[in-house]
């Protein structure tokens, strides 16, 4: 039997290895996950119209026993017009490597592509949860608070990163990762550098700083020029490029989704809920400030209560989603007030402990965003997808010639978005302080 060869290899990759990656890579993707369960999953073109109700039929009214009946009311409907984002993962074989497995049978091929494939995956992985909870790339990951070179021999540029005062998803390195290629963008999200577009991060050294590795002393002193206090940092090709996160849908009465400008009166039927803790107390419809300020389980109360009587949510359709953070602040208060908090049960195999207020559960996300607490409608969410992920072989080969590098890549991808019929069923609720917060 002669050597395997790339096609073959890549048979096995699509066949055999691939279909056992995409449960890892949606693991932990709970919202994209139960909409497939829900059958909330519609397959659709790139570009995608839905008809949503803006309005109901009133048509009530009291009338004398001689008296005209109230005149009829009529339901009015707005269409929304939608695209799906594209995201992709990309592994490269090295022809030297390759060359090195020859003669070791087809189990060391098979180990190589393994390899690229589970760091592959990862990535995935943690990119698709994060973009799950953001705002379609709209808001960076990260600021920069500031830029160091250390001394006249360093080749990295040292960057320390905040929030820029709730301006970020974060304050911290958790976005990132070593090898992650980022746009670092000027503080308007206007225009960007080449010397700041899709630079890799070389290490994440703690939980505010991170380097980026140049090829001379100079070049690093250069870049660090480049880069000014207060610019934003996103991953690469990402701002305004993902698709619509929970920050979307329910964090904004101001943005415009599936074409549909909701800063406008005429849109107000598609604004959620939004409050945030003041030191005057709750303000409804107010964006968050990035500065957590405690709360009670009143709070809480007050936003459930709002939608389920106000805006005739089925309340059996909610899920809470909040950080570490924020759930543990939560058992907390309930623990102070003597009441039963923490069950030991999963739901569909969410592999975490659910926190549960008031009958409703409310999940602990990775990449959930800080000191903020979302209600969603889950039987108004849909996904709308136009591919599922695979590996890409349009012209019959998924391995492709990278010139200048002697290796070989192949990449996969997937085009989705994810809608919400009824996002004023939802609620987001800012500036929450946490268990971690001093």
């Amino acid at each position: 039997m002669g050597e395997p060869t790339l096609t073959s290899i890549g048979t096995v990759l699509k066949q055999t290895l691939f279909p056992g990656v995409i449960p890892v890579i949606e693991a932990e993707q709970f919202i994209t996950n139960e909409l497939t369960k829900l059958g909330q999953t519609e397959q659709v073109g790139y570009e995608f119209v839905k008809k949503y109700r803006t309005g109901f039929s009133e048509g009530t009214g009291m009338f004398a026993w001689n008296g005209a009946l109230p005149s009829a009311g009529a339901a009015a409907y707005k269409s929304m017009t939608g695209t799906t984002k594209n995201i992709a993962g990309t592994i490269k074989i090295y022809k030297k490597l390759w060359d090195y497995c020859k003669g070791k049978g087809e189990q060391a091929y098979v180990d190589l592509v393994s390899e690229e494939l589970e760091t592959l995956q990862m990535a995935l992985k943690c990119e698709k949860e994060r973009m799950n909870y953001g705002d379609g790339g709209a808001t960076p990951l990260c600021c920069v608070a500031s830029v160091t070179v250390s001394s006249e021999s360093d080749t990295w540029v040292t960057i320390t990163v905040d929030d820029g005062g709730g301006a970020a998803l974060r304050g911290d390195t958790v976005y990132l990762r070593d090898g992650m290629p980022v746009d670092i963008l000027s503080s308007v999200h206007a225009t960007v550098d080449a010397s700041m577009e899709g630079v890799n991060v070389l290490n994440v050294t703690g939980d505010t700083t991170f380097t980026i590795n140049c090829a001379s002393n100079t070049a690093a002193d250069t870049l660090a020029g480049n880069i000014a206090d207060g610019q934003t940092i996103f991953h690469a090709d990402g701002h305004d490029a993902e698709f619509y996160g929970l920050l979307s849908w329910f964090g904004s009465v101001t943005n415009t989704v599936f074409g549909l400008d909701r800063s406008l009166s005429a849109n107000s039927f598609f604004r959620p809920y939004r409050r945030r803790i003041a030191t005057t107390g709750l303000t409804e419809d107010d964006a968050k400030t990035g500065t957590p300020k405690a709360w009670s389980t009143l709070t809480v109360h007050q936003v459930l209560n709002h939608l389920v009587k106000s805006r005739k949510v089925d309340k059996n359709s909610l899920y809470g989603f909040a950080g570490d953070g924020v759930a543990e602040y939560l058992i907390r208060l309930r623990q102070n007030e003597g009441g039963y908090h923490e069950e030991k049960t999963t739901i569909d195999g969410w592999p975490f402990s659910v926190v549960m207020f008031e009958d409703r559960p409310i999940l602990s996300p990775s990449y959930m965003l800080d000191n903020t607490m979302f209600w969603v409608p889950m039987n108004r969410m849909g996904k709308f997808e136009n591919t599922t992920l695979d590996f890409e072989d349009m012209d019959g080969n998924m391995w492709k010639w990278v010139d200048g590098y002697h290796a070989y890549t192949a990449y996969c991808s997937e085009s989705f978005e994810l809608g919400c019929e009824r996002p004023d069923q939802g609620a987001a609720i800012f500036d929450m302080k946490s268990a971690y917060d001093s």
